[in-house]
């Protein structure tokens, strides 16, 4: 007798995702949502777990769990990370929504603040007065027209301005040795600053452009002669900013000290001597901070 095997031929409908996998898809779209949110911050990749540990009192690995996607984020925890970034909920998750924005630099006068820029049309002709988005490179920056036309500038559709409450200072390091400027910088990012280092004047001019720095530590001897120049065009830009000369040919026949002490005096400067370590030159800076 022959044996029938019954087929069944119907289509079977996948079955429904556990429960774990529920909850890694949710903590992943989280994470995203969150890293965008310390990314809109300027808060460094590097530096987001331990922020976010030190924010909710988790441990390190709990909170790097979190930003990786692997474990879950509770509604009171995400609430508490959008608002001390001055965000909603609607905000944290809407951006998923409408990541159409640039980051720019909002150019006014001396002053320069990161903001989110939604450009708009490009324009045939502006008028004094008007905001204007122009993109340079990579880069967008947002200002205010002059009586010049500028071309290729665009409508500014939106603009926002955030507060960076947790942005740690920016230096900028001009050193000719290319080596000493790394170095000094490599120690201040270490004390969890933020600092590029620059090998000459023009590499630093073509930086403000588009970038903007809380304080400078710039060599005082330069290949084209002292740094009085460059130190007298930054302070017209920030009065307050700190500055600092660095030098190890201070009392050598290179140097005019009074020359480097008269920079000193009118212009409010620090003054580091080679070899320095950025454990001193933070001190001092956070002093310069403090009495701004």
């Amino acid at each position: 007798m022959a044996t029938r095997c019954a087929v069944n031929t119907r289509s079977t409908a996948p079955p429904p995702p556990s429960e774990p996998a529920k909850a890694e898809a949710q903590g992943s779209l989280a994470a995203t949502c969150i890293r965008a949110l310390l990314d809109r911050a300027g808060l460094p990749r590097h530096r987001q777990s331990a922020h976010i540990a030190g924010l909710l009192s988790l441990s390190y690995h709990q909170a790097h769990r979190r930003m990786t996607g692997i474990a879950p984020w509770s509604l009171e925890e995400l609430q508490t990370v959008a608002t001390h970034h001055g965000e909603t909920l609607v905000d944290l998750f809407g951006e998923q929504k409408s990541a159409d924005y640039e980051t720019a630099l909002l150019i006014a006068g001396p002053l320069r603040v990161t903001c989110r820029l939604w450009p708009g049309q490009p324009l045939s002709q502006h008028r004094p007065g008007d905001l204007i988005a122009i993109k340079g490179g990579s880069e967008w920056v947002v200002m205010v027209a002059g009586d010049t036309p500028t071309p290729q500038a665009c409508t500014v559709r939106r603009l926002i301005i955030e507060p960076k409450p947790d942005r740690p200072r920016r230096f900028a390091i001009l050193d000719d040795d290319i080596d000493v400027a790394r170095s000094l910088a490599a120690g201040l990012v270490e004390l969890g600053f933020e600092a590029t280092a620059f090998a000459t004047e023009a590499q630093l001019d073509a930086a403000l452009q588009f970038d903007s720095f809380d304080a400078y530590v710039i060599d005082w001897v330069l290949p084209n002669g002292t740094a009085e120049a460059l130190v007298t065009k930054l302070r017209s830009q920030s009065a307050t900013c700190p500055i600092a000369l660095l030098t190890g040919k201070a009392g050598s026949k290179e140097v005019d000290e009074k020359d480097l002490v008269a920079a000193i005096e009118q212009h409010g400067l620090l003054f580091l001597q080679k070899p320095m370590t950025a454990s001193i030159a933070a001190s001092q800076f956070s002093a310069a901070f403090a009495n701004r």
